[in-house]
């Protein structure tokens, strides 16, 4: 098949009053008379599927055509009269699955995983995460392959080791090298951010006072400002912040990954220049205050982090933000999440794990913010929980965009499309009217 730049493929059904053995030995002819219904050549259209009952012919056209298919196929155009009683066909409809070709266009692709949790060996769960690491690499190319996903970017979203331990991190290191030389674009970066799981408890412990002192002072906007900007803070403020040393010198030696600097101390901003895209990455840190089992209503974004994250993207064309915890949620202390609330609707994608639910954002959610919010589940934790891993793909040149899921099949120890979130194991959306407004004010119409 031919296509445009940035066209975008459909597939429908037709079902047919004919057994499938039946119809084999005629579908050139029933492709020839399509086409002549649709004026293009046979070669335009392909048959991916054929299945049992009223016989199901899956084709895949541009989605023009699609739409003439199932005007004609449901008796909306009286001139095919005559091609649907030929080849009995009682209906057609739009199949689950929709393929956005790569092309030429203005796409953007990223892969969202999180919640890695590696343990050193002898670890209670590192034999079966050992396992899980292996089947993630193995069925990679053929888990983006189906879909036609290339990856222009790989986003981690905190937990990657268990106890922040560096032995952990050199796992971690391990991993991600060798996926991304599985990514079918080498050059895609990978970027992380950490999560609670990567503060060093231990050093929170020994820096007990300055913790103490901390818990009674950051409780307002004002006070949060005042100590995460004020020199005379400076000291307790980089005391509380080595409680991620390990991670920060992990993220370091990520740089050959395409991981960012940490350009403002303990976060980072960064714009990808993407096909005349300009895709600003906030990778922010909620777990800079993260110290134990009680940080519920206690953990801060900060003003400062929020405002320079904004500031620095001002002029990107997409926004993305990278953290681990989700947003505006009783895990911050109450001034930030009405802070958030107020400023994040100003960036288009919020990508965060930490619950390890994959299904944390329901369809209807999808629609509820100007921002969209993606959870990625658990790429590893212990055993109850399931293994799940997404991604994103944007197609600008429609104003569209498609997720997609997978999970681990415990049965047979593959990666397969997570079909409880979406029959299709994907679902497709629009960008939002806030997004396309700002897009369009940039010189970049949809």
């Amino acid at each position: 098949m031919e296509t445009k730049p940035g066209e975008e493929l459909t597939e429908v059904t037709l079902i047919l009053d004919m057994h499938p053995t039946e119809f084999i030995p005629i579908r050139e002819r029933f492709l020839a008379g399509l086409a002549g219904q649709l004026r293009c050549e046979p070669g335009d259209l392909l048959i991916t599927s054929i299945r049992p009952g009223c016989t199901k012919v899956t084709i895949r056209m541009t989605s023009d055509r699609a739409v003439e298919t199932l005007a004609l196929a449901n008796a909306n155009k009286p001139e095919a009269d005559e091609f649907r009683v030929e080849f009995g066909i009682r209906s057609a409809h739009f199949s689950e699955h929709i393929v956005l070709v790569r092309r030429d266009g203005r796409e953007f692709t990223w892969m969202h995983i999180s919640d890695i949790h590696f343990e050193e060996e002898g670890g209670p769960h590192a034999a079966s995460q050992e396992r899980v690491k292996i089947a993630f690499l193995n069925d990679l190319p053929e888990v983006l392959g189906a879909d036609d996903l290339v990856p222009d970017a790989v986003f981690v979203t905190g937990d990657i080791a268990q106890r922040a331990h560096t032995v952990e991190y050199d796992k971690a290191l391990d991993f991600l090298t060798r996926l991304k030389d599985r990514l079918p674009e080498r050059s895609a970066p990978i970027m992380v951010v950490p999560g609670n799981h990567d503060v060093q408890r231990d050093v929170v412990a020994r820096h007990q006072a300055e913790e103490d002192a901390a818990l009674k002072l950051l409780i307002s906007n004002d006070s949060i400002i005042d100590y995460l900007k004020s020199k005379k803070t400076q000291q307790d403020r980089e005391r509380v912040f080595a409680r991620l040393d390990n991670f920060f010198a992990f993220a370091a030696k990520c740089a050959p990954l395409g991981q960012p600097p940490m350009n403002h101390r303990y976060f980072y901003t960064t714009e990808l220049a993407h096909k005349g895209l300009k895709i600003g990455v906030a990778g922010l840190n909620s777990a800079w205050r993260c110290s134990s089992d009680q940080d519920p209503g206690r953990l801060i974004l900060g003003v400062p982090q929020i405002d320079q994250a904004l500031q620095d993207l001002a002029a990107s064309d997409l926004r993305l933000l990278l953290l681990h915890h989700p947003v505006e949620s009783p895990w911050f202390v109450n001034e930030d999440q009405i802070y958030q609330r107020q400023q994040l609707a100003k960036f288009d994608f919020i990508l965060r794990g930490h619950e390890h639910d994959p299904h944390a954002v329901s369809l209807n959610q999808l629609h509820a913010a100007p921002s969209y919010r993606f959870a990625a589940g658990a790429l590893y934790t212990h055993e109850r929980f399931p293994k799940s891993v997404n991604a994103v793909r944007l197609n600008l040149d429609h104003g569209s965009a498609r997720l997609f899921y997978w999970r681990l099949s415990p049965a047979k120890y593959e990666w397969v499309p997570d079909v409880d979130f979406h029959r299709a194991g994907s679902v497709q959306f629009p960008l939002t009217p806030h997004s396309k407004a700002r897009l369009a004010a940039r010189g970049l119409p949809l």
